[in-house]
């Protein structure tokens, strides 16, 4: 936050040293139980379960150094790429600057262009299967045995249950004109 400055109380400082000596160790260790030892070692006054906390707070604040996150890594790749494909360009060396515009090009796969290919692989090699509700079913077969479906009236027609709840039954059709309903 720019701009926005908020002094910090003693307390507040003392757990911020806490974080701070809590990231250093994980970036050094690579693991919380050697970090928060050696937390202990260094505020002893604190309680373990206190020191879990701020290794876990300090992870929070600062970026989780410990686990791989590939997306993490693409984007450092970038970065470092970027950087030296600007101290190329700056220089004019063509040659290390297409070799990094390559690097660029690979680390995001722009040079496959897989938007308009259609992989059959990914396809579904069995049928899916299409499960009906029973009432459905019998709604479906009470319109079938009139002969035949006029699906606009299908609109206007209310189902109801019957008692048993196994079918369901089209209620009677009005005589009148399905084309204005």
């Amino acid at each position: 936050m720019e701009g926005d400055e908020s002094v910090l109380l003693p307390g507040d400082k003392a757990i911020l040293a806490r974080w701070e000596e809590a990231f250093t160790f994980l970036r050094d260790t690579k693991n919380v139980s050697q970090s928060v030892a050696m937390l202990q070692r260094r505020f002893p006054d604190v309680s373990r379960r206190t020191l879990y906390r701020d290794v876990n707070d300090a992870l929070r604040l600062f970026g989780n150094i410990i686990e791989y996150s590939k997306e993490a890594m693409r984007n450092m790749i970038n970065e470092f790429t970027i950087d030296y494909l600007n101290r190329c360009k700056s220089v004019g060396d063509r040659a290390n600057e297409s070799r990094a515009l390559a690097i660029l090009v690979k680390n995001n796969n722009t040079d496959k262009d897989n938007e308009g290919e259609v992989d059959p692989s990914k396809f579904l090699t069995e049928p899916p299967v299409i499960e009906i509700p029973a009432e459905v079913v019998g709604a479906l077969n009470a319109l079938l045995m009139q002969g035949s479906v006029n699906l606009m009236e299908l609109r206007a027609r209310e189902t109801k249950l019957i008692e048993d709840g196994s079918r369901v039954q089209p209620a009677a059709a009005s005589a009148g004109d399905s084309s204005t309903a």
